[in-house]
């Protein structure tokens, strides 16, 4: 094992069962709430409604330019691309189609959960879609995503569409936690398990998950109760739960698997173009793992390189690929479906539906 890849391992080791983690957790959560209590209050007054878009637009760009000229190490990432051979550059030309693939996905998980709420179009949707990358690229752990989706949408709708949205992301967590799960337990026979109690983090998982599972599974109970709520608000999302159908839960579970291969196999192409040498299924098992971990870890979009980093660096580090070259893949990920998007996001904010 490398002095990188010890260094790496304890440094998640530390981050998973240190108070800090938990201290961590707290204020993102306080941050969360406090983020999306603003949001609700945008969506239901009309005269902060235009200068929260402005000012979305406006941070964001500013965070943008501030993230892109100070990337670490640019030079490695142009390094590999001119060292890439014929093969590799194909695989990332592939890498980079599969974007627009991600974004339509997402803009029919997008068309479906919003399907008993009201009704787009592709194209809206679409800009929806792309807007919300800005909210998502400001805020912790992208909680500002839904809102600033919701924020180009039919005045009345936008507090339910922002709750399902949520629907969505929770959708979408249980394939990556289901998939992951599985994973993980192949993951730890082969991996030196010293100091990590796999066997909590497994547990941890596996029950939230069957939380997220009960939740989904009695959606419908749980926006009756919520329609009793003497909150508007509260009602209205209670009313955006209570029609969601089954069909429709059961089109955005396969959208959201879709996604999930999509965006995996993008990532997973990128860090073979950069080096990698890894047989198949030990490349499903550990781009599930990967992900798993990433998708539990409390993020700041400032740090998003930094920790996707060290994720890969301890889960792919072992397959003969030096840490650098995982770093260099990370960025160019980052760069692509989140630099990328939100630049394109910006220029959606002045349309409405």
């Amino acid at each position: 094992m490398s002095h990188t890849y010890r260094r790496i391992h304890k440094l998640n080791l530390i981050y998973f069962q240190t108070k800090t983690f938990n201290s961590t957790r707290l204020w993102q959560n306080i941050i969360t709430f406090a983020i999306i209590s603003f949001f609700l209050q945008v969506l239901r007054k009309s005269s902060l409604y235009r200068l929260s878009r402005y000012a979305i637009v406006i941070l964001c760009l500013i965070f943008l330019v501030y993230k892109v000229l100070n990337i670490d190490n640019p030079h490695i990432v142009l390094q590999h691309f001119c060292k890439a051979s014929r093969q590799r550059f194909l695989l990332l030309v592939v890498a980079v189609a599969l974007l627009p693939v991600n974004v339509i996905l997402e803009t029919i998980k997008w068309q479906t959960v919003l399907r008993n709420i009201v009704l787009l179009p592709f194209g809206k949707a679409l800009s929806s879609v792309l807007f919300g990358y800005t909210g998502a690229f400001i805020t912790p752990n992208s909680v500002g995503e839904y809102p600033t989706r919701a924020l180009l949408l039919p005045e009345g709708s936008r507090t339910q569409a922002v709750a399902m949205g949520f629907v969505g992301s929770i959708v979408q967590t249980m394939v990556i936690a289901a998939c992951g799960a599985v994973s993980l337990f192949f993951f730890v026979q082969n991996t030196d398990s010293s100091g990590i109690d796999y066997k909590k983090i497994f547990i941890s998982i596996v029950l939230l998950l069957l939380l997220a599972v009960v939740f989904v599974s009695k959606i419908h109970t749980v926006g009756v109760f919520m329609q009793k709520s003497r909150f508007d608000f509260v009602r209205k999302i209670g009313n955006g739960l209570y029609y969601t159908t089954a069909g429709q839960l059961a089109k955005l579970i396969t959208v959201s698997l879709l996604k999930y291969f999509a965006f995996s196999t993008q990532f997973l192409l990128i860090l073979i173009a950069f080096g990698l040498d890894i047989a198949v299924i030990d490349a499903i098992v550990a781009i599930n793992v990967f992900y798993l971990f990433l998708t539990f870890t409390p993020l700041i979009n400032i740090f998003e390189v930094a920790v996707r980093s060290s994720w890969a660096i301890l889960i792919f580090g072992r397959y003969s690929v030096g840490s650098i070259s995982i770093i260099a893949a990370s960025t160019l990920f980052w760069v692509m479906n989140f630099c990328l998007p939100t630049f394109v996001g910006l220029f959606f904010s002045g349309k409405k539906s």
